[in-house]
């Protein structure tokens, strides 16, 4: 049966949730992406898949706009280092992105005359889940948790526009809502620290 694993970098404040029946795991700015790919291949390998990957992390911004990537494990994930994920092609059905603030976030400021898009959430979770062969949810707004200074974090609602994106990498327009529970699945059941 298919796992659930947590990834909390560490740079964003707060206790790691450890959810009843999920793999979790601590990274930082040292943390090599490539030990994170390890340990997802080796949880998809003895589960048989991971069934949702969350992702707890900071947004990267630039001037500050949104949808520069993930602030995650020591080379981050952006859409040039979105190819090092390759080996985790259909082992994950769904990823999320719960407190990561503007993952999906795009706006024109963002994009370049030349077609090359670095601060293009849109772009970057569509290359995301069609790399992963997986469903990607992420909010396009800064997100606000509770456990940032001390606690257990908490990422209660998003904030804003929500999407996921298809296998293929499509918006899925029908799972687009606002202020949805990061926690909790489509069935509403609890995915909290519990």
């Amino acid at each position: 049966m298919a796992i659930d694993v947590l990834f909390h970098d560490t740079r964003l404040g707060g206790q790691t949730p450890r959810p009843h029946g999920w793999s979790v795991y601590d990274v930082n700015r040292e943390t090599p992406l490539e030990y994170f790919i390890g340990k997802c291949l080796s949880e998809s390998q003895w589960h048989n898949g991971i069934d949702t990957l969350s992702i707890l992390a900071h947004g990267n911004e630039e001037g500050g706009q949104l949808g520069f990537g993930i602030m995650f494990c020591h080379e981050q994930l952006l859409l040039g280092t979105l190819p090092y994920l390759i080996p985790l092609q259909d082992k994950i059905q769904k990823v999320i992105f719960p407190v990561t603030c503007g993952t999906a976030r795009s706006s024109l400021p963002n994009m370049s005359i030349e077609g090359i898009w670095p601060g293009d959430g849109h772009t970057f979770c569509s290359r995301m889940a069609s790399t992963l062969h997986a469903e990607v949810t992420a909010s396009t707004e800064r997100q606000v948790y509770h456990g940032v200074h001390s606690g257990v974090i908490d990422a209660g609602e998003w904030e804003g526009l929500v999407v996921t994106y298809g296998r293929d990498g499509l918006l899925i327009p029908d799972r687009t809502e606002r202020h949805r529970s990061a926690w909790r699945d489509r069935r509403g059941r609890w995915r909290g620290n519990n």
